[in-house]
């Protein structure tokens, strides 16, 4: 996959507008825009949803590869040994509630940013909930 500043110079450069002018639209500074750009700076996933909307362009490709860029796969391969004793990854995914972040995951990957700004305030603290789920799982695997 290629890196979301490829993605964005060569998006931007495809559809036309002027780095200042996509910059300004984004609320940042021509100089920052050149920056991401080269990839010589880092952003923030808000900076390149900004710059997504002032290009006309799909966030998703700009957001996965933030993503990739920045949350790697975590290797848990000595996973049992990391673990408190006497508790086993069934019994921390069940405190987690893991299979059901599963499930919300899997209703909401193939939303459109549409659809996401039209879900119902329980649907979004749901998802909210699942992702501090995951990340309480993760932080437990990280301590242990």
């Amino acid at each position: 996959m290629k890196h979301y500043s490829t993605i964005l110079k060569e998006e931007r450069e495809k559809a036309g507008p002027s780095r200042r002018s996509v910059a300004k639209q984004a609320g940042i500074t021509e100089g920052h825009l050149r920056f991401i750009e080269k990839g010589e700076r880092d952003t923030k996933p808000a900076t390149l949803r900004k710059l997504a909307q002032a290009i006309g362009i799909d966030e998703r490709p700009l957001m996965e590869s933030w993503l990739q860029e920045n949350m790697p796969a975590m290797d848990y391969s000595d996973l049992a040994e990391r673990l408190p004793k006497g508790i086993d990854v069934e019994q921390l995914e069940e405190i987690y509630s893991i299979q059901q972040a599963k499930k919300i995951y899997q209703k909401i990957q193939s939303l459109t940013v549409n659809e996401v700004k039209k879900l119902p305030v329980k649907d979004i603290i749901q998802m909210r909930t699942a992702l501090q789920n995951c990340l309480g799982f993760i932080g437990e695997l990280e301590v242990n």
